[in-house]
């Protein structure tokens, strides 16, 4: 009898280990197929030429593809019931857009906004052109910048061409540094 329990508790222990052994494989093949050396690959393609598109503003202007040539500017994607999307918005709202770069935010959503929607376009307003988006012109707007399908996304174009994509302002280049201080030591 103590033989066959012996051999239960091999057994068993044998097949924990291997469990373990197979979990930590699966974790680390895990880990590694999700850091692409930082590259995210649902941000649009740096280089690529930003498509054509037509829409308007939350004031009733003409917002297109010409308003993004021979300049630099930072569109932002963002959509109500995200979390990162309202800590950036809070962010741009915060002035922590670069001095000299234009912005311009597509906010998800319809009019009449809800409550989140309007959230975000009040707190933008100040600091970026705001269009709303949603149906056909969300696809047409998001395809014109290589299919945008995560929120929030930020997408520096120059001079109408896609120069960085990413998840924050300092992704894209266009976070406000502050000047470094630095003390003599007289």
């Amino acid at each position: 009898m103590i033989n066959t329990l012996l051999a239960c508790v091999v057994v068993l222990a044998a097949i924990t280990i291997l469990n373990l052994v197979l979990c930590f494989a699966i974790i680390r093949k895990l880990r590694d197929a999700g850091s692409h050396d930082g590259a995210e690959l649902d941000l649009p393609a740096t280089g690529a030429q930003v498509g054509d598109f037509v829409a308007r503003d939350i004031d009733g202007a003409a917002v297109s593809t010409a308003d993004l040539a021979g300049r630099s500017t930072v569109v932002g994607f963002v959509m109500p019931g995200c979390g990162p999307c309202r800590s950036l918005v809070d962010a741009a709202r915060e002035g922590r857009i670069s001095a000299g770069t234009s912005a311009l935010f597509f906010v998800r959503g319809e009019t009449p906004a809800t409550d989140e929607v309007q959230y975000l376009v009040d707190n933008l307003r100040d600091t970026a052109r705001v269009v709303l988006i949603s149906g056909e012109l969300d696809e047409v707007v998001s395809g014109a910048f290589g299919g945008i399908v995560g929120y929030p996304t930020l997408v520096r174009v120059d001079d109408g061409v896609v120069t960085a994509a990413g998840r924050s302002f300092d992704s894209v280049g266009a976070e406000r540094r502050e000047p470094v201080l630095t003390e003599s030591l007289t």
